[in-house]
């Protein structure tokens, strides 16, 4: 990357998270349940495109029972459930 790049980059960056400063604490939650509903919404139909998205491929995540998953197996691990089964997760009382 050139550095005329990188000045013009660390510019964008900067002015955006000025931009995102200047929001109350309100709107940053709601954008904030809304990217999260997103995600649970996407767990019981298996979309794995919304996960691939939202994750870093660096990224690990630490289940329940302690264990420690990469974003490949994470998102190897998402599918749909069986036709049988209907389920919805909702994100009511965010803290």
């Amino acid at each position: 990357m050139t550095a005329n790049m990188t000045i013009v980059s660390s510019i964008f960056l900067l002015l955006s998270m000025q931009g995102l400063a200047q929001d109350s604490p309100e709107t940053i939650l709601k954008l904030l349940v809304q990217k999260e509903q997103r995600l649970v919404d996407a767990v019981a139909v298996g979309d794995k495109p919304v996960w691939q998205f939202s994750l870093d491929d660096s990224c690990i995540i630490a289940l329940e029972d302690g264990s420690v998953v990469t974003k490949e197996k994470q998102l190897e691990d998402l599918n749909p459930l069986p036709p049988s089964y209907k389920g919805i997760i909702k994100i009511i009382e965010p803290q």
